[in-house]
């Protein structure tokens, strides 16, 4: 029994056969999710991760580690059990066949996990968007770190549920400790309740294990913490990661090896994985501590030697993918002007100017793209937005449509214009975009939504993804027909 919903399931272009983009309504089952929960005393985030009882059986015989580079290839023989990862037909469909249990399928002839974009200092480069390998046969799965079945104190690579399973004088232990004792009470829970009637689709679920950081820091830059001074390596410090798992012991059953294991196996395929290691790699680009105009990722992208800094993202790859863009489109505001008529008078008059080297113009036809490109006009794919800082007043979006905006290109860059000269669709009249030079724009109208206090006051022009942000100080003006 899983949980399903209908959803709409957009895939781009660049992932279809047909190489057109498309947003299907399918139905989905949750295979697995993570979650994710800060308290007072720990601020750096405690993870859990579930998944479907039906996903994948344990592997036998061994858990993974006992050498570091290994990987539990023990999948059970009894295939009368089917899970959703390892079929019983594998080669009931043509010509596929089964890939060997946690392995990946080969891929032109070579069977291992390939990274696809590896970077030039040969750190890991992975990308989060890229296409989909080819298929290259069934997947056979089996979870490395056993949750029902735990290890011998005498002997980490003998498996067991009970004390007799290890022999005299030894006992079994869990390999995450807590989560049996925590699935059974749920699930107690859950079937005792009074209109229950043991119908639940969450008795088919089950939690892997949790950890979290063992060391308390005063703020919550939890990827600082993992992450080494220097950005060219980010190891990770697995040491204060918790739980971990046991992976080596002596006959006497004394630990020798831990390490903080928790996979899931619809999302770490074929991997020992932790959840809070791959997390801490969520970071944003930063600049140059000797040149803000120049975004880097490591401290060799700086020339002279600068430092990088980046910016962590508090462990969620979603803000990596959907937070504005970082200081490198921070732009340095040289000229603002706003004039303020009472009723009757001319309209409100406001012009800006931001000139620098780093403005950045969308590609054509690309979501950063603020022209129609087929979209039905007044779609609006562009706005600009004013925030006066000092009194945390937000002036709003005035809209800039998409049919006002055209592309004009010379072999130096590109100029996004917008042009609207009797406010037929906003109240802007006109802006641009030029790339590697400047962002320019003026409004005017009666109804101009702005207003403003001492201070400074912040500008983004937003088109698509793309942000360009302007700082502009309007201290010291007391009359507000001279700023």
């Amino acid at each position: 029994m899983f949980i399903f919903c209908n959803s709409l399931v957009y895939s781009p272009n660049y992932r279809n056969s047909s190489q057109v983009d498309t947003c299907e309504l399918k139905s989905m089952a949750m295979v697995g999710m993570h979650m994710g929960h800060k308290t007072v005393k720990q601020p750096n985030w405690i993870w859990a991760t579930y998944e479907h009882n039906a996903n994948a059986l344990d592997c036998t015989q061994i858990t993974p580690g006992t050498h570091s580079s290994s990987v539990n290839t023990n999948c059970p023989a009894d295939t009368s059990v089917i899970s959703s990862l390892n079929p019983n037909n594998c080669n009931a469909e043509g010509n596929e066949t089964c890939a060997k249990c946690n392995q990946p399928p080969a891929m032109n002839g070579i069977d291992e996990c390939i990274n696809p974009f590896i970077n030039p200092d040969g750190t890991d480069g992975w990308c989060l968007d890229l296409p989909p390998n080819p298929v290259g046969g069934l997947s056979q799965l089996c979870r490395q770190v056993p949750v029902a079945n735990g290890y011998c104190s005498n002997d980490v690579d003998t498996q067991c549920t009970v004390d007799s399973d290890c022999g005299t004088s030894a006992s079994c232990m869990a390999s995450y400790p807590a989560a049996n004792d925590q699935n059974a009470a749920c699930y107690t829970a859950i079937t005792s309740a009074p209109d229950a009637n043991g119908q639940s689709p969450w008795t088919q679920y089950q939690l892997i294990s949790a950890h979290w950081q063992a060391t308390s820091y005063s703020s919550c830059q939890n990827a600082a913490q993992f992450i080494a001074a220097t950005p060219d390596v980010k190891p990770i410090n697995q040491g204060v990661i918790r739980e971990q798992v046991v992976l080596a012991t002596n006959t006497d059953g004394t630990v020798t090896q831990k390490r903080p294991i928790l996979g899931n196996t619809s999302m770490e395929s074929y991997d020992r994985a932790n959840c809070i290691g791959c997390h801490v790699r969520s970071y944003l680009n930063g600049v140059c501590s000797n040149d803000s105009s120049t975004t880097c990722s490591k401290d060799g992208d700086c020339s002279n030697g600068g430092s990088c800094t980046q910016y962590n993202t508090d462990l969620m790859y979603f803000l990596k993918l959907e937070v504005a863009q970082p200081p490198a489109l921070q732009l340095t505001g040289s000229n603002f002007i706003f004039i303020q008529h009472g009723d009757g008078t001319p309209a409100s008059y406001l012009t800006l100017r931001a000139d620098a080297s780093n403005v950045v113009a969308g590609a054509k036809e690309s979501r950063d793209d603020p022209r129609c490109n087929g979209d039905e006009e007044g779609t609006v794919k562009a706005t600009l937005r004013f925030q006066s800082n000092d009194v945390a007043l937000f002036n709003g979006n005035l809209d800039l449509p998409c049919q006002g905006w055209t592309l004009s290109s010379t072999a130096k860059n590109d100029t996004y214009s917008y042009k609207d000269p009797d406010r037929l669709w906003g109240l802007c009249t006109s802006v641009e975009l030029i790339e590697g030079r400047a962002v320019a724009a003026t409004c005017a109208s009666h109804d101009l939504p702005f207003s403003y206090d001492d201070g400074v006051i912040s500008t983004m022009l937003v088109t698509g993804k793309l942000r360009h942000c302007a700082d502009f100080d309007v201290s010291g003006y007391a009359d507000p027909t001279t700023r």
